[in-house]
């Protein structure tokens, strides 16, 4: 039986060409000058193929001596698990060069322990006087709802947000599963400005959006709050009694003054062409259904409850 011919580097038909012309030319400069196609020749191709073709016989690539992978042997992947169970946070290349592999079987015996990388999710860092305190509002929160059925319901979340006119988003967020790097990328278009927009959500609505057109310092908070939010919320409801305002600590919002009126306005019993882009803002939120709404919420009792359970650690 014939050993099982080779073809590797260039085409068969270019190394038969090429010994053809040398030996009917007797000159590989001559051969370059005159070779017709693409990859062009070179006096080093020649050379190598007219030399091959007179030691073997052949323009073939003699048959390769096989061996046996040992790589992703069990030793080996005994040993890149216990490096990582270790070091699970190691970068690879600090991996492979401990196992005394090379990146690619490192790689392939990953993949056979069944092995994913997680990005770092970064969240606010909590100080020791942090806890007690998350702890205590959330335990607030679920007191109000167990003494007051209709809390959950009457809690209105507020935040504000930036939408750039470009259309650009966080990219944190923003992922390509690929076999291949697809170099992945976004055009946006320089300085192009934002929009600043604010909603307030409970268990039965949105309120908003409200669009802002300046910086939100404490004087544009409360007259958001006065001038947009409250009048909605007296639309909907006829009423501001039983309700509660629920936001993060933003100076705005946290500021003196603000402070004042919120407790003036609401229940003290706890501690922004733009055109186009509103539009698609407003649309955006009235797609919002009560029952998403409803979700949200339920979701953030779930989350006071396990707060309460995690002495005011953070929540994944």
């Amino acid at each position: 039986m014939t050993a099982k011919q080779i073809i590797t580097g260039r085409a068969i038909s270019d190394r038969i060409k090429a010994a053809k012309d040398f030996y009917t030319d007797q000159d590989a400069n001559l051969d370059i000058e005159n070779w017709i196609g693409s990859p062009p020749s070179c006096l080093q191709f020649i050379l190598d193929t007219v030399e091959k073709f007179e030691s073997t016989g052949s323009v073939y690539d003699l048959p390769r001596s096989s061996r046996t992978k040992t790589a992703k042997n069990d030793e080996n992947v005994e040993k890149v698990k216990k490096i990582l169970k270790k070091s699970p946070t190691s970068p690879i290349r600090q991996v492979f060069a401990k196992a005394a592999l090379s990146l690619s079987s490192t790689e392939r015996i990953k993949l056979r322990l069944g092995l994913k990388f997680y990005r770092m999710q970064k969240r606010h860092a909590l100080l020791p006087t942090d806890l007690s305190t998350r702890k205590a509002a959330c335990e607030v929160l679920l007191l109000q709802q167990q003494n007051n059925k209709q809390f959950k319901s009457r809690l209105i979340f507020t935040d504000e947000c930036s939408f750039q006119l470009s259309g650009t988003v966080n990219t944190y967020n923003c992922y390509y599963h690929s076999l291949e790097n697809p170099h992945y990328t976004a055009d946006v278009t320089h300085k192009q400005g934002s929009l600043m927009v604010f909603c307030g959500v409970c268990a039965e609505c949105v309120f908003g959006p409200y669009f802002i057109h300046d910086n939100v310092d404490q004087n544009v908070y409360q007259s958001i709050i006065d001038d947009c939010l409250i009048p909605d919320i007296y639309a909907k409801y006829g009423t501001l009694d039983r309700f509660w305002l629920q936001q993060n600590g933003a100076p705005a919002h946290t500021a003196q003054k603000a402070k004042d009126m919120l407790r003036d306005r609401f229940d003290d019993s706890l501690p922004q062409s733009f055109v186009d882009l509103k539009f698609s803002i407003i649309g955006a939120v009235n797609c919002i259904t009560a029952a998403q709404c409803k979700a949200a919420c339920d979701a953030a009792f779930d989350r006071f409850h396990k707060c309460v359970t995690l002495n005011g650690e953070n929540v994944e």
